[in-house]
C-alpha cells in the first residue's frame, strides 16, 4: 500500500511516504501538494508552448459544484457530482501523519495504517476481501501530516462503502496476533528499501535538515521502533485521531448529492466524537542559518549503483505566500532540457539525471535537488556547478520569458492532473486536511499568474542559501545485490 506520494510534478499527489520514502517516499511535484502525489504523477505536457500559455488562465473545475457539509458529530463531508461514468470514489482523510508521532514511535502512523484492513470487531475479515467483494479498487497512504483511504467503486455500490469505511472508523481490531502479523510485513518493507542507495541518501540527510522534527524522520518508521510497537500503543493512537472531527470524506463521481448527504448522515452521525489529544512534545521548525563551515557533506560509502548527490534547503509550510513563488523558480531550475540544472548538469557531462521539487507541508517543508553523477565525475565538481547555478540566479535573476514559460507548465500539471475523478477527490482531500479549505487549489492557480520575475529572484536570494544547506553524497563501494522500487506498499 502506497504511503507517500510524490506529490505534483510528481504528486497526491499521493499521495502521498512520503511516498517520501521520498522522496523516497517522496515524493514531489509541486510544492502545495509534494505530499499529495505518492503515485499520482502527471504525464509530460507535449503541448505547444502557446497552448501552455492559454492552459495557465484556465480556471481551475476541481472545485466547480463542491458541496461542503458537516455533520452533527463534526465530520467534514465533500461530495461532487461528475456523471461522465457510472462509478463513485470514496476517500477518507484523517488528520495523522508522521508529524503527529512521539519519539520512539517512527512509523506508527503508517503501522496504523495497515492495521486498518485487519477487520473490526463486527466484520472480522480482511477488508481487502470486502472491499474486492464490491468490485472496488481500494488502498491507503500514510505521509507526513496525513492518512488516506481511497476507493472507487460501481454507483449502486457507494453506501456499502460507506459503511465499510464507517466501521473502521471506529472499531478497528488491533490485537496482538494481528499486530504481529502486520509488524512483519511492515519490516521487511524497510528491510527493502535499504536496497535503495536513493533511500539511504535521503534519510541521512533529512535528519540533517529535522534533526528535532518528525519530518526529519522516514514516514514508514524504522526497525528499531517497529519492532517495539504494542497494541497499547496502536489503540492510543487509534482513538486520538480516528474520528469524526479529525476527518474528511470526500465523494466524487456519479452520485445524487442529497440522497448521499442523507446516507452518510445515517451511517458517519452514529460516531460519537472525541477530543484530541496530539503529542505536545513536537518541537516547532525555524530555518535557521548555522556556520558556514558546518555544512561540509554527509557522506555516505556503502553498496549502490551510481554515485549521487542531494542538496536540501528547508523551506516555509503550504500556506506561506512564497511556496507559489518558488514552486516557479523550481521549474526554471530543474523542468525540462531548457532548465537551467539540466544544462549546467546534464549537458556540461557531470551528470547523467536531475531531478528537483518543492515538498511543502503543513509545519514546514523543503527544496531537494536529486543527482545522479555521469560515469567517473566527482561528486564535488558536481556540487560546485550546482552552487554556480543557484548563486547565478540569486545575483542575475531570471528573464520574463522564462517566468512565463515556468507559470504556464506549472497551472498546466495541475489542470492536467485533475482529470479524473480520483485525483480531483485527492486535491479536495489533500486540500481540505492540509489547509482547511478545499478551494486552495484555485487561490494556489490565482497565485500563479501574479508571481513575477522580481518574485523570483527575492525568494531564491533568502531560501537558496548555503548557510541553510545541507548536502550529501552517496559514495558507492559497489554494485548491490539487488534494487527494489520505493514505496510504502502492502
Amino acid at each position: 500500500m502506497s504511503v507517500f506520494s510524490i506529490l505534483y510534478r510528481h504528486r497526491v499527489p499521493l499521495l502521498i511516504l512520503s511516498l517520501w520514502l521520498t522522496t523516497v517516499l517522496l515524493l514531489n511535484d509541486y510544492s502545495a501538494y509534494s505530499q499529495l502525489n505518492a503515485g499520482y504523477q502527471t504525464n509530460n505536457i507535449h503541448n505547444t508552448f502557446n497552448e501552455l500559455v492559454r492552459v495557465k488562465t484556465t480556471p481551475s473545475t476541481v472545485t466547480e459544484k463542491v458541496q461542503k457539509t458537516i455533520l452533527a458529530n463534526g465530520l467534514t463531508v465533500l461530495t461532487k457530482e461528475v456523471h461522465t461514468a457510472p462509478v463513485v470514489t470514496v476517500q477518507v482523510w484523517y488528520k495523522i501523519g508522521s508529524r503527529n508521532e512521539e519519539r520512539g514511535l517512527n512509523g506508527i502512523a503508517h503501522q496504523l495504517e495497515h492495521m486498518m484492513f485487519k477487520g473490526t470487531s463486527s466484520r472480522p475479515i480482511q477488508f481487502g476481501r470486502l472491499f474486492s467483494a464490491l468490485g472496488s479498487d481500494s488502498n491507503a497512504f500514510t505521509s507526513f501530516d496525513q492518512t488516506a483511504y481511497y476507493g472507487t467503486v460501481e454507483r449502486d455500490k457507494l453506501k456499502a462503502l460507506l459503511v465499510l469505511e464507517a466501521d473502521r472508523m471506529q472499531n478497528a481490531l488491533i490485537d496482538r496476533e494481528k499486530l504481529d502479523s502486520e509488524k512483519r510485513v511492515v519490516i521487511s518493507e524497510l528491510q527493502g528499501y535499504e536496497n535503495s542507495s536513493e533511500y539511504r541518501l535521503n534519510r541521512a540527510v533529512m535528519q540533517a535538515v529535522y534533526p528535532n522534527h518528525p519530518y526529519g524522520l522516514p514516514v514508514g518508521g524504522n526497525k528499531r521502533d517497529v519492532e517495539k510497537f504494542t497494541p497499547e500503543q496502536i489503540q492510543n493512537y487509534y482513538r486520538n485521531f480516528y474520528h469524526p472531527k479529525n476527518a474528511v470524506v470526500v465523494i466524487v463521481g456519479d452520485f445524487r448529492t442529497q440522497p448521499t448527504i442523507a446516507a452518510a448522515k445515517e451511517i458517519f452521525e452514529k460516531i460519537p466524537s472525541l477530543q484530541l489529544n496530539y503529542p505536545s512534545n513536537t518541537p516547532k521548525i525555524a530555518i535557521k542559518s548555522e556556520n558556514i563551515e558546518s555544512h561540509r557533506p554527509i557522506i555516505l560509502e556503502e553498496p549502490g549503483a551510481a554515485a549521487l548527490l542531494k542538496a536540501v534547503y528547508p523551506l516555509p509550510g503550504v500556506t506561506h505566500p512564497d511556496v507559489v513563488v518558488l514552486d516557479v523558480m523550481d521549474y526554471i531550475l530543474s523542468e525540462g532540457r531548457n532548465s537551467r540544472l539540466y544544462r549546467a548538469l546534464i549537458e556540461s557531462g557531470l551528470a547523467s539525471d536531475i531531478s528537483a521539487s518543492v515538498t511543502s507541508l503543513l509545519e514546514a517543508g523543503w527544496y531537494q535537488i536529486d543527482v545522479t553523477a555521469s560515469t567517473n565525475q566527482k561528486l564535488s565538481q558536481i556540487d560546485t556547478a550546482l552552487q554556480n547555478a543557484i548563486a547565478k540566479l540569486i545575483k542575475k535573476g531570471v528573464t520574463e520569458e522564462e517566468v512565463t514559460r515556468a507559470k504556464a507548465q506549472l497551472a498546466a500539471g495541475i489542470v492536467l492532473g485533475n482529470r479524473d475523478i480520483t485525483n480531483q477527490a485527492m486535491q479536495l482531500g489533500n486540500d481540505e486536511i492540509i489547509t482547511g479549505d478545499y478551494r486552495f487549489i484555485d487561490t494556489y492557480l490565482s497565485a500563479i499568474n501574479q508571481v513575477t520575475v522580481q518574485d523570483v529572484q527575492r525568494v531564491a536570494n533568502i531560501y537558496l542559501q548555503p548557510q541553510t544547506l545541507k548536502v550529501g553524497y552517496f559514495q558507492p563501494t559497489q554494485a548491490p545485490i539487488n534494487t527494489k522500487s520505493i514505496g510504502l506498499t502492502h
